[in-house]
């Protein structure tokens, strides 16, 4: 599980004010040459491997991304109940001193390189789902106003009717989105909702998928 995240890897370049910081301890100093060294390189280690390689434990690594952090150097963000760890050095140009970060400005983690508007790639990752889903729930009961009642799923082969006790309603799907963006809110997406036809709209399709045996749908009635 990766634990760096980077732009263009050309873009990162050592800030020679942290490294020369000498009320940082020179294992902090270690930690961040290390961390930058991982972000210009072609593979990606696990918090495991990073720790193994600057002689610490995972809880010593933690404390000096830490405090890292709090230097400037680098966001750093535990989350999920696998506390997964994210470490991104701030993405400085030849021009750029790290008083001129860019925040994003909904999480307030940097935002130099790959947003300078001021927002974050995680942060337009959780936007861009939640108005997807609000967008897809939308078009759902704009069909269900027009009279469309039969479900069929993205996935699957049976036919539905739309308030199918074995099809999740817009509101729990929309629910469990907000919950995978909490626990991974890099790859969380929203699952599309099921397209809705009405009696003739199927008829017309010519259907031929088996019928939900628990709403029992029955277009030909």
């Amino acid at each position: 599980m990766p634990v760096i995240r980077t732009g263009s890897r050309r873009e990162v370049l050592a800030d020679a004010a942290v490294l020369l910081d000498r009320e940082l301890t020179p294992q902090t100093r270690l930690a961040y040459a290390v961390l930058l060294a991982q972000a210009t390189a072609d593979t990606e280690d696990t918090w495991d491997e990073l720790a193994a390689l600057i002689g610490v434990t995972n809880k010593q690594l933690e404390d000096l991304a830490e405090q890292l952090a709090a230097a400037g150097a680098v966001d750093f963000l535990a989350h999920g109940t696998n506390k997964h760890r994210t470490v991104s050095p701030h993405h400085f140009r030849q021009d750029q001193r790290r008083q001129t970060c860019t925040r994003c400005a909904t999480c307030g983690t940097c935002a130099c390189y790959t947003h300078p508007e001021g927002e974050c790639d995680r942060c337009r990752h959780r936007a861009h789902q939640l108005r997807t889903a609000e967008e897809d729930i939308a078009r759902w009961r704009a069909e269900l106003d027009a009279g469309a009642i039969y479900a069929l799923p993205t996935s699957g082969t049976r036919l539905h009717r739309w308030d199918c006790p074995t099809l999740q309603s817009p509101e729990s799907r929309l629910a469990t989105l907000q919950e995978q963006l909490t626990i991974d809110p890099d790859t969380a997406s929203w699952e599309r909702l099921p397209k809705l036809l009405t009696t003739e709209q199927l008829r017309a399709r010519g259907s031929g998928r088996r019928r939900c045996a628990t709403c029992g749908p029955d277009p030909v009635a």
